[in-house]
């Protein structure tokens, strides 16, 4: 595999090796395997992966963004209209266990 040229030799062993392990610890499909060789050739560890899902390493955060474009493209237009309207609003949508408690005013 060829790194990036910023990446220092120091870097590029490391992460040869831990591709290696990876590679024996996780089964991948081809393209899983060329997506992963390009995140680390960058620089970046296999068990890290770009959207900071928490407890996900590169191959299993890349299944869980395919399977929720799967998942987003079977839902109906009106229904991907209804999500693109509240994820595009600059509204913060809070949803807590705490929403079904009456709490009485602040006098503030």
């Amino acid at each position: 595999m060829r790194f990036h040229r910023h990446v220092s030799e120091e870097a590029r062993a490391f992460l040869r090796e831990q591709l290696i392990a990876y590679k024996k610890e996780v089964v991948m499909t081809p393209d899983e395997r060329s997506e992963l060789h390009k995140w680390v050739a960058k620089g970046r560890s296999p068990y890290e992966n770009g959207d900071y899902i928490y407890g996900l390493d590169f191959v299993g955060a890349l299944r869980a963004e395919e399977e929720r474009t799967i998942e987003y493209m079977s839902l109906s237009d009106e229904v991907r209209a209804d999500y693109h309207a509240v994820t595009n609003s600059d509204d913060i949508i809070c949803v807590s266990e705490f929403d079904d408690i009456d709490f009485p005013e602040l006098p503030f």
